[in-house]
């Protein structure tokens, strides 16, 4: 009976932060003797590009008011259930909102995972939501905020929800990454501050540009560069928000400061480039980003948003700082590029805390045993 059914709106990238988790969770599950085919209702290229580790089948499913939608669920339903298939795991919020009422009629019982702060709530979803409660299990959520919204917002009980950090992969390419780093020339005088994420008005990359501009204002003889790595996603007035953030730049005449990467599927180089590393989202779930940065060892500035005050520790591995404080975030980040102890220090605290509370390892363990717990009842 080790068969779990995944499902998920649509696979946008693999190195997007919930389906990266997801993938690496499958991964581990299949190493492990389980058989996890993957469904999703919207196709996309991601999905079929052979690193999902089980069967991918498109389910050609736009609208979640048509009753044709409806059958569909169904006749999945009964597919799974032929195949001895008695548990679902659903992402994102369509699968969650279509599907509970269904899969749970013909005897499949069904996990929601929750990720974000719920910025994709509306009152109908809320409602349907609210209704679909009584199908589910289980809500996995990826950390102590995240489980909090879905109890304020979707009315869960708490002894229907889990909390389970995202995992990090540790490899041969991370390990005393952040030591090597801070071995670097005692009387350094350019310093980099780096960002990984897609740009997007959420994220405040703007915060941090107006923060480098006064840090390179009172740095004295310091260099301060910004690297920012990650997509052009639209912006608040416009299709690109990365000409917005460059417009920002040269009003502030920092743009010879500022280097804008694109995407990239190598963070681990990216990041051995920085010296801290900076995130400071208006709403974040916990995020994979800095996770990474401590894993590398670079101490960490965020904001005090979602679940970032769960990863990083104020003055142990890096900083928290309120979302829209630049001066604080200025401040911050002078503290850390003038203080070489202190960096080590928050650097060889940041790779102890992803070992001691992220580990893959740990999260396939507690997937594991809610999945086994539910298939044992």
């Amino acid at each position: 009976m080790s068969k779990v059914a995944f499902f998920a709106d649509h696979i946008a990238e693999w190195q997007a932060g919930t389906e990266g988790q997801m993938l690496m969770l499958a991964k581990g599950l299949v190493e492990k003797g389980w058989t996890v085919p993957l469904f999703i209702f919207r196709d996309s290229g991601a999905a079929q590009d052979g690193r999902w580790p089980g069967s991918v089948t498109d389910l050609d499913i736009t609208s979640m008011a048509s009753p044709s939608n409806w059958l569909k669920a169904i006749r999945v339903a009964r597919s799974l259930r032929a195949a001895g298939y008695r548990l679902a795991h659903l992402y994102f919020s369509d699968t969650s909102i279509l599907l509970p009422p269904f899969f749970r009629m013909l005897g499949i019982k069904i996990i929601v995972s929750r990720r974000d702060m719920g910025f994709w709530y509306t009152p109908v979803r809320l409602f349907l939501l609210r209704i679909n409660r009584f199908f589910t299990n289980y809500v996995v959520a990826n950390c102590n905020a995240v489980r909090d919204v879905a109890r304020e917002c979707e009315k869960y009980q708490e002894k229907k929800i889990a909390v389970i950090f995202n995992g990090f992969e540790k490899t041969d390419s991370t390990k005393g990454q952040g030591r090597r780093r801070l071995r670097r020339a005692d009387h350094q005088s350019t310093y980099t501050v780096g960002i990984l994420a897609n740009l997007r008005p959420i994220k405040r990359i703007d915060d941090v540009i107006r923060a480098i501009a006064l840090l390179q204002q009172s740095a004295g003889e310091l260099e301060i560069n910004l690297l920012v790595a990650g997509a052009d996603r639209p912006g608040r007035c416009g299709p690109s928000h990365k000409l917005e953030l460059e417009n920002i730049a040269a009003e502030l005449g920092i743009s010879d400061k500022i280097t804008f990467f694109g995407s990239t599927s190598d963070a681990r180089s990216f990041l051995d480039r920085c010296d801290i590393g900076v995130l400071v989202s208006e709403t974040e779930g916990l995020s994979n980003t800095v996770i990474e940065y401590l894993a590398h060892g670079l101490p960490a500035v965020v904001s005090r948003a979602g679940g970032n005050d769960e990863i990083v520790l104020d003055n142990v591995n890096g900083y928290v700082v309120k979302v829209g404080d630049i001066q604080g975030l200025s401040d911050r980040m002078r503290e850390l590029l003038k203080d070489k102890e202190k960096r080590l220090r928050f650097g060889q605290q940041g790779i102890d805390r992803v070992a001691e509370k992220f580990s893959a390892d740990k999260m396939f363990g507690r997937y594991e045993m809610i999945y086994q717990e539910l298939l044992a009842e």
